[in-house]
């Protein structure tokens, strides 16, 4: 039998809506190509010593169906985040196209939308045509005011399901409340196997050096021929990981041992000088080189504070009264809270076939020594759908 790595990914969006009245904020947005992952990670990646992992596909599938309810700044703002066109006709096409294409045919990844109205809240007819038929979106009538606590386990019990029960216990008890009018949720489950398996008996523990502390965990080895080139001016080394089907992992993996934070901070001056720079041009000019490559086994929980973090980088109207005039006629209505939480599992699965796999027989002098690479430091990593570029997660493990 084979020995099977899988990584298991859970993400869910969630935005909460409410009428309570609060005090504008100014308005700050750029426009980006594709860069939405770059500017979410660089806001993250400002606490040297936190693990990162969240999907910019899923914010930007929940952001977009948002979108079709705003007007004014709060418009303006998300149509910038998300790099789309101005006209509603050509947002519609342009998110069609760029999810569609994702998703197409495709059993490694499920995508779920879901809207939960309080049945005193009436919701635009228009703005429902548009989460169900462009969003595929499930909508549901809830007491959501009256009932907060039953609305919220019914919620957490939909993630819960469309997660394949990796995302539990989303929203906290006191998410929803008396003003609460609405809830939209997005949720991505993502599940592959390596196209070239780890060897479960090279599986030891050993040291992994986080910036403020060495940590003890189990250390995968694989010695194979994989895609990968050394950037000298990332001083990182990167090397693509391709899953069964339509993905692959991106792996940026500093030379020096504290190396990650030159790494985040090359990674946000290339963002600043040239917005389609992040992670895109990694996958480039790469070889098949013959590596003996080690990499943590790891799962992470991180939840993510999205509210926050999306101001920080421009979107702020929607927090605002005054600017969700697309989804229902009261004035008071806005965003008040966002969350994001994701989950990532990588580890071995055994499953019984010949041991020749891969092996090939040839003259020794012809292949160079591997070079060893340690993921046994912070590093960045990525899934990226390999026909588009779409990066799909983004993370860093800093830490166990």
């Amino acid at each position: 039998m084979k020995q099977i790595l899988a990584g298991l990914v859970g993400v869910v969006f969630v935005i909460h809506f409410s009428t309570k009245t609060v005090i504008c904020l100014p308005e700050q947005s750029n426009a980006h190509q594709n860069a939405l992952a770059g500017k979410l990670y660089n806001a993250l990646a400002e606490n040297k010593t936190a693990n990162i992992f969240f999907s910019p596909f899923s914010i930007s599938y929940a952001l977009s169906a948002l979108l079709m309810g705003t007007e004014g700044d709060a418009f303006k703002e998300l149509q910038n985040a998300l790099s789309l066109p101005p006209a509603e006709v050509d947002i519609l096409k342009a998110v069609s196209a760029r999810f569609t294409q994702v998703l197409k045919g495709d059993e490694n990844m499920t995508v779920a939308n879901g809207f939960f109205v309080d049945r005193n809240f009436e919701v635009k007819e228009k703005f429902l045509n548009h989460l169900k038929n462009d969003f595929h979106a499930e909508s549901r009538v809830m007491n959501l005011s009256a009932n907060p606590i039953d609305s919220t386990l019914q919620i957490n019990k939909w993630v819960e399901n469309k997660t394949s029960n990796i995302i539990k216990d989303l929203l906290p008890k006191e998410f929803i409340d008396k003003f609460t009018v609405a809830v939209l949720v997005n949720a991505v489950y993502f599940k592959s196997k390596w196209i070239h398996p780890f060897d479960k008996n090279e599986t030891k523990v050993r040291p992994f050096y986080a910036l403020d502390k060495v940590y003890e965990t189990e250390m995968m080895l694989i010695r194979r021929k994989l895609n990968y080139k050394f950037s000298d001016d990332l001083q990182s080394h990167i090397i693509l990981m391709p899953y069964v089907g339509n993905y692959r992992m991106v792996l940026l993996v500093p030379k020096e041992t504290d190396g990650i934070v030159e790494l985040d901070a090359k990674l946000k001056k290339g963002l600043e000088g040239n917005s389609t720079t992040f992670l895109d041009s990694f996958a480039t000019d790469v070889e098949k080189t013959k590596l003996k490559l080690a990499v943590p086994k790891c799962k992470l929980e991180v939840k993510t504070d999205l509210k926050e973090l999306l101001q920080k980088i421009g979107v702020k109207s929607i927090f605002t009264n005054g600017y969700l005039g697309k989804i229902s006629d009261d004035p008071r209505l806005f965003v008040s809270d966002a969350v994001h939480k994701a989950n990532l599992n990588i580890d071995e699965i055994s499953t019984e076939a010949a041991a020749a796999t891969g092996i090939g027989i040839s003259n020794r002098t012809l292949y160079p020594r591997p070079i060893t690479i340690k993921a046994d430091r912070p590093f960045v990593f990525a899934i990226v759908h390999k026909v588009t570029k779409t990066i799909i997660f983004v993370g860093r493990l800093s830490h166990f």
